[in-house]
C-alpha cells in the first residue's frame, strides 16, 4: 500500500528471510519505475511483517524465546544493507515488526503478543520477554557503517550468520544473528572476528548475548506454557535473566595493538550477539545532577517495585543496586533498566542505593531512595 509517508508491504506470517529480501527487492524497482519522481526525493519502504503466525489467542512458543531476537536482528540487517544498496537511488528500508500490536496479555508465559508477561504471582508481578533485550541492543549500535573483510560465503545471503558492524562517537558495535534461510538446519558456528583501525590505545570490551540461557525468562522458566512462577524462589532467578546478559564479565582498559582487537566468538542456533567496544576513561561517572535520580520506591504485595530516570549517556553500562547501604548488590550485573523489583525483601523498613557503572567500570556517586516499608 502507499501512503504519504512512504511504501507500506505486508509480508506473509513468519517469512523465510531470503523471501523478505526479494519481496523487497521487488518493492524497490517497482517504485522506481512507477514513482520515480518520489524516489528521488527520499522514499521510505516499510517492511510491516514479523506477525509470526500469532493471532490474540494463538500460543506460539518463538514470540517468547531467543528465536524471536533472532529473526529481528537478521531482518535489521538485511534492511540496512538494502538501505545502503539503494541509497543512491533515494530509497530508505526499514522493518516494522508489528510490535505495535505485541501488547500486554493476561495470561502467564502462553505464547501470546507480548513484550512482557505476568507471571502465576498475579497480573501485576511483570516479566521482559527477549525481545525487550534486542531492543536494548540496538541502542548500543552505532550511527555509521564500518567496513568488512570475510571470505564470500561467511555471512548471508550464502550462509545463516548475519552481520553487521556500526561505529559511532565513543562506541563501535558489531552484531551477529544466527537464523535459518532456505529451510537449512542450523549448526553452532564459530568466528575468528578481528577489530582493526580502533582509534583508541586502550578500551572497555562487551559481549551481550540473548540465546538459550542468556536474557531470556522463557528459557529460565522451562519453556512452559504457561508457566508456574514460585513468587520468590524461582522469581528471583527469572529476574535476574531476563535482563540484557553478558558472556562474560566486563573488561575495561584492554591494550589495543597496532589498533587491532582479536576476538573469539561462538554463537549456537538463534544466537544473537553485539561486540561493544568503547574507550577506556579512568574518571568515574559524573557528579550530580546526573547521577540517578529517584522516581519511586513502593511496596507492592510482598516485592518492593524501584523506578528511576534513565541514564542516557553514552558511557552508560550498568546500575549497582543496593538493599540499605551495606548490602550486596540485589540486580544482576549488566542491569540496564530503570527498573527494579526486589522480590520479598526482609521486613522492615529499606532505603536502596543506587549508582551508575560506566563502560569503564568506574561507578559514579550514590542516590538514595525514599524511605519504604514492608
Amino acid at each position: 500500500s502507499y501512503h504519504r509517508k512512504g511504501i507500506w508491504v505486508d509480508a506473509e506470517a513468519e517469512p523465510r528471510i531470503e523471501r523478505l529480501l526479494a519481496a523487497a527487492e521487488a518493492t524497490a524497482e517497482a517504485a522506481l519505475r512507477l514513482v520515480p519522481e518520489r524516489c528521488a526525493r527520499g522514499l521510505p519502504i516499510i517492511n510491516n511483517e514479523a506477525d509470526m503466525k500469532v493471532a490474540f489467542a494463538t500460543p506460539y512458543a518463538p514470540r517468547m524465546d531467543e528465536r524471536f531476537p533472532a529473526w529481528l536482528a537478521a531482518s535489521a540487517v538485511v534492511h540496512d544493507a538494502l538501505s545502503a544498496r539503494y541509497a543512491a537511488r533515494g530509497l530508505r528500508f526499514h522493518a516494522a515488526a508489528d510490535n505495535a500490536n505485541q501488547h500486554l496479555v493476561r495470561e502467564p508465559f502462553d505464547g501470546r503478543r507480548s513484550l512482557l508477561t505476568p507471571t502465576s504471582a498475579g497480573p501485576t508481578d511483570l516479566l521482559k520477554l527477549p525481545v525487550f533485550a534486542f531492543y536494548e541492543l540496538l541502542r548500543l549500535m552505532g550511527d555509521r557503517h564500518g567496513t568488512w573483510e570475510a571470505p564470500p560465503d561467511a555471512f548471508f545471503p550464502r550462509s545463516d550468520l548475519f552481520h553487521a558492524i556500526t561505529v559511532g562517537e565513543g562506541r563501535i558495535g558489531a552484531m551477529f544473528a544466527l537464523h535459518p534461510v532456505e529451510g537449512r538446519e542450523l549448526e553452532p558456528v564459530a568466528l575468528a572476528y578481528t577489530l582493526r583501525d580502533i582509534p583508541w590505545p586502550r578500551v572497555n570490551l562487551v559481549e551481550f548475548r540473548i540465546d538459550a540461557t542468556h536474557s531470556n525468562a522463557f528459557a529460565a522458566a522451562g519453556r512452559r506454557m504457561p508457566a508456574t512462577v514460585d513468587p520468590v524462589a524461582a522469581a528471583r532467578r527469572i529476574r535476574a535473566v531476563q535482563e540484557l546478559g553478558v558472556a562474560a564479565p566486563l573488561r575495561s582498559g584492554l591494550r589495543v595493538t597496532a589498533g587491532r582487537l582479536r576476538l573469539p566468538l561462538r554463537l549456537d542456533p538463534f544466537a544473537t550477539v553485539l561486540v561493544w567496544v568503547t574507550p577506556f576513561d579512568p574518571t568515574p561517572p559524573a557528579a550530580p545532577p546526573t547521577a540517578p535520580q529517584w522516581l519511586a520506591a513502593e511496596r507492592e504485595g510482598g516485592n518492593v517495585v524501584l523506578r528511576w530516570r534513565p541514564d542516557r549517556d553514552a558511557a552508560f553500562y550498568s546500575y549497582d543496586l543496593r538493599r540499605d547501604d551495606n548490602g550486596p548488590p540485589i540486580a544482576p550485573v549488566p542491569h540496564r533498566s530503570a527498573l527494579w523489583v526486589d522480590t520479598a525483601p526482609p521486613p522492615g523498613e529499606h532505603r536502596y542505593t543506587l549508582r551508575t557503572v560506566s563502560a569503564s567500570g568506574r561507578r559514579g556517586p550514590p542516590a538514595r531512595s525514599p524511605p519504604v516499608r514492608v
